[in-house]
């Protein structure tokens, strides 16, 4: 009789402990889960922020890349219109070299030029106007400077020592290409409201 009850005894005892123990693993278990359930999802969520940084960041590279090259375009096409107005005006240089008034044209470069230098010289003509420069030389009291006929100045005049160390030069192209940088600015200006970034043309 007391063997049973000791039995028994001892049974409720190690009944308890194995609850108490599986309580405390099942206890235990839900706090691993958990954490593991927090840890997930705190990755998911890092994963996704850094996969939509990562978008926007391409996004907005690819924003600005098209941007550049949409600003690289219309600069170019700004440039190329205010090329061709450029061009227009040098054409109508070459017209005014084969009108009929360019020996009157000729005559005022040479005044001016002739106005700046001094002693014994040599003027460099166009080939179709040597005769014409000698006669305005002579009228104008300058009758015993040399003429020579020269390719390189079918626009205008120039004027040398005989010695050739310098040269004055008063051509149309030559004028024209002094202030081409300005002019450039300024078609840019009126044109489009804006100047041409320098060397872009």
């Amino acid at each position: 009789m007391k063997g049973s009850a000791l039995l028994e005894t001892m049974s409720r005892q190690i009944a308890g402990a194995c609850a108490e123990r599986l309580s405390g693993a099942n206890a235990e278990k839900d706090v691993i889960l958990a954490d593991a359930h927090a840890k997930s999802v705190a990755q998911r969520e890092a994963t996704l922020l850094a996969a939509r940084t990562e978008k926007d960041d391409l996004d907005r590279f690819r924003r600005q890349l098209a941007e550049g090259e949409a600003a690289r375009a219309d600069l170019s096409m700004k440039n190329d219109i205010v090329e061709a107005v450029l061009a227009a005006v040098e054409a109508e240089i070459e017209q005014i070299v084969a009108g009929p008034q360019f020996p009157a044209t000729l005559d005022a470069l040479l005044a001016e030029v002739m106005a700046v230098v001094t002693g014994e010289l040599v003027v460099l003509a166009p080939p179709t106007q040597v005769d014409r420069v000698r006669a305005w030389l002579a009228q104008n009291g300058r009758g015993g400077v040399a003429v020579e006929a020269s390719p390189a100045h079918r626009d205008g005049v120039a004027v040398q020592d005989p010695k050739r160390t310098y040269r004055v030069s008063n051509t149309l192209g030559g004028r024209f290409n002094r202030v081409k940088g300005e002019a450039r600015k300024r078609c840019m200006q009126t044109l489009f409201g804006h100047a041409t970034r320098e060397g872009a043309h």
